[in-house]
């Protein structure tokens, strides 16, 4: 399956979950990912690859320039692996809200 394609997919899915989605044609930032997914407070940024696709060295670099400011990134080649990912994410920033109201 092409990159465009799964992109497809998981911008559907992600809009039908409520995310307010956007997905990222040309920046000033060489490497940054191909989608943004917003919703409740929270980005998460996603960087599609096909299944023999690879990440390159500048996005790597550019994926950690956001995990060092604390966002999410998902590296993700299927609609499965991206609800996974969504699903753990949801699950520690619950665990995150319910130890800071426990404070």
């Amino acid at each position: 399956m092409k990159e465009s394609e799964i992109q497809s997919k998981m911008i559907r899915y992600l809009e039908k979950q409520g995310y307010l989605v956007v997905k990222i044609i040309q920046t000033t930032k060489n490497g940054w990912p191909d989608i943004q997914a917003h919703k409740d407070g929270q980005t998460i940024f996603i960087e599609v690859k096909s299944p023999t696709g690879k990440v390159s060295e500048l996005q790597h670099y550019r994926h950690q320039q956001l995990r060092n400011q604390n966002f999410n990134v998902i590296i993700s080649s299927s609609l499965t692996h991206l609800q996974n990912e969504l699903t753990a994410i949801s699950k520690e920033l619950h665990s995150q809200r319910t130890v800071s109201n426990s404070d």
